[in-house]
């Protein structure tokens, strides 16, 4: 006996459909999401939580879609999850991110350290970033 066509070219959907599945991709610039990733990040919002490839994506989205969300970054040194409120987000440094430029999340006692090593510029709390800044980055 020979099964019909279309049961056969069904058969690999209903026994494989993690193959089928697409990775997660970033919700601000669209990048494949990487949770093992150093610059991983996410926003959680009432309970959900949305990942990010990027700190910089993931505080663009909350500027300007989730101000509620809590976020989440790993710290540059002790690679950690940590709240955003927890670390300064250095800038104009020579460490790049998966995208280039990025905010990099550092533990305020560790400031001096990454300032020296990297020739960081600038460094800002959560709630001195705005938009306007995260989109010069």
């Amino acid at each position: 006996m020979t099964l019909p066509r279309r049961v056969v070219l069904g058969l690999p959907v209903l026994f494989f459909p993690a193959a089928c599945k697409s990775p997660p991709r970033c919700a601000s610039c669209g990048m494949v999401v990487d949770p093992t990733s150093r610059w991983f990040a996410e926003i959680e919002v009432q309970g959900k939580i949305q990942g990010f490839d990027t700190p910089k994506c993931a505080l663009r989205y909350r500027l300007s879609k989730a101000p509620q969300g809590q976020v989440w970054v790993r710290s540059y040194y002790k690679q950690q999850r940590v709240p955003a409120t927890a670390v300064l987000f250095l800038t104009g440094s020579d460490v790049l991110g998966p995208m280039g430029a990025d905010l990099v999340p550092v533990e305020p006692e560790l400031e001096p350290k990454f300032r020296t090593e990297h020739r960081a510029q600038q460094a800002y709390p959560l709630d001195k970033l705005t938009l306007p800044l995260v989109e010069s980055i």
